[in-house]
């Protein structure tokens, strides 16, 4: 009889860290996915400002240099009037 509580023990023992290890691995799974979408969303985050300075960068860059296109196109025409009243 008391072999039998023995075995008894025993397979209830072996259960329940079963049922642990089993919820060890589950908490650990969750853990990865959990950082690995902390990450992305890091990444995605970082790659948006990234995009969003250099956009800005680049409509700066263009900004100057609509500017200076639209303060040397008159001259150019000037210019090119000139050269033909003068015949070069």
């Amino acid at each position: 009889m008391y072999y039998f509580f023995l075995v008894i023990g025993d397979r209830l023992l072996t259960q329940m860290q079963d049922e642990n290890e089993q919820k060890i691995q589950q908490t650990y799974q969750k853990l990865v996915e959990a950082e690995q979408k902390r990450m992305e969303n890091e990444y995605r985050q970082k790659s948006d400002e990234i995009a969003r300075k250099w956009k800005k960068q680049l409509d700066e860059e263009k900004s100057k240099l609509q500017k200076v296109f639209f303060f040397l196109l008159p001259q150019k025409k000037s210019l090119i009037y000139f050269i033909s009243k003068i015949g070069i």
